[in-house]
C-alpha cells in the first residue's frame, strides 16, 4: 500500500472530530486524469498583455483569419461577427475584463465545461455596451442612416455596429464588423473608403458601409466606434 506522506494522487483534507473537537486529517484519492484536467483548465485561461491597444495589430489579426476560424485559441459561433471582432480587438492589446468586474468582457476555456464567454464578447448589442461603458473604451465617431456610401471617420481597428431595420437599440437584426483599412477600394463594388472585415459571412475588405450585399441598405443604420488606442 502506498503511503498517504508519498502518493501524489492524495490531498489531505481537514475535518472537526465530533467528539475530541480537534481538527484531524483525513485523505481523499483523485484520479490523476482529474488532476490533469484541472491544470489544463487553469492553463487555458488567456493571460493579457500590459501594452496599450494596438489598432494596426488588431486589422491584421482581422486580415489574417477573415475566412477561417482561430478555433485553438479563440471559440466559434454560428453568428460569429461579434467573436470575430472581440478577437481581433482583444490580438491588438486591448486586455479581457473578467468574471466579477462591473463591465466584463473575457473568454476563456474550461477543461471540464468547454469554453465560457461574457456576452458582450459574442453578442452585438452586449459588446456595444462594454464600449461606451468602458474607460476609455470606444465612442461613436460617425452615425449613417439609408445611405449606400458616405464618409466615415473611422480608422483601421475601429468597430462598426449595423442595425439593419434602424432599431437603434442593436438587440434585433444587428452585425458587427472591423475597420482594417482608413481608405481604399473595396473588393466588391468599386467603392472608396474605410474598408472592413467581417464574419458570420466572410467580409475581407468590403466598403464599411456593406451596402454590396445588404438589400436592406435603405433601412439600416451604422455606428462607427474609435477604439481607443490607450485601452490596455
Amino acid at each position: 500500500m502506498t503511503s498517504a506522506a508519498f502518493d501524489r494522487n492524495v490531498i489531505p483534507t481537514g475535518w472537526m472530530h465530533p467528539i475530541a473537537g480537534r481538527t484531524l486529517v483525513r485523505t481523499r484519492r483523485y484520479p490523476i486524469s482529474a488532476l490533469l484536467a484541472l491544470a489544463l483548465s487553469a492553463m487555458m485561461i488567456p493571460v493579457d498583455r500590459a501594452v496599450a491597444y494596438d489598432p494596426a495589430a488588431a486589422a491584421l489579426y482581422a486580415n489574417g483569419w477573415w475566412n477561417s476560424y482561430n478555433d485553438v485559441q479563440y471559440p466559434r459561433f454560428g453568428n460569429d461577427c461579434t467573436n470575430y471582432v472581440s478577437q481581433a480587438v482583444h490580438a491588438g492589446g486591448y486586455s479581457m475584463h473578467y468574471k466579477g468586474t462591473s463591465n466584463p468582457w473575457y473568454y476563456y476555456f474550461d477543461g471540464f465545461w468547454g469554453w465560457s464567454n461574457s456576452g458582450s464578447w459574442s453578442v452585438v448589442s452586449d459588446y456595444r455596451t462594454f464600449l461606451q461603458r468602458d474607460i476609455p473604451g470606444g465612442w461613436v465617431v460617425s452615425n449613417e442612416y439609408g445611405r449606400q456610401t458616405a464618409s466615415s471617420q473611422g480608422v483601421a481597428g475601429d468597430v462598426v455596429f449595423y442595425a439593419w431595420y434602424n432599431d437603434r437599440t442593436f438587440n434585433t437584426n444587428s452585425h458587427a464588423s472591423i475597420v482594417v483599412a482608413t481608405a481604399g477600394s473595396a473588393t466588391h463594388g468599386g467603392a472608396y473608403g474605410n474598408l472592413v472585415d467581417a464574419h458570420t459571412n466572410a467580409r475581407y475588405r468590403e466598403y464599411w458601409t456593406l451596402y454590396y450585399y445588404n438589400s436592406l441598405w435603405p433601412s439600416t443604420y451604422a455606428e462607427v466606434w474609435h477604439v481607443s488606442s490607450t485601452n490596455r
